[in-house]
């Protein structure tokens, strides 16, 4: 069972890795022109609960 565990575990850093050398190769390719600024407003919500009644 520790065979098992173990060869999970390095399948698992194996695809780490090799996501990790795509993702900086392809960000590193791209290298954008343009930059575009979008903003976003989020509305306050104000929540006030109500006085216990005695």
């Amino acid at each position: 069972m520790d065979t098992f565990y173990r060869g999970v575990e390095t399948s698992l850093i194996a695809l780490t890795l090799a996501l990790g050398l795509g993702a900086a190769t392809l960000s590193g390719l791209h290298t954008p022109t343009v930059t575009v600024v979008e903003t976003v407003t989020l509305p306050m919500i104000s929540v006030t609960a109500g006085t216990p009644e005695e």
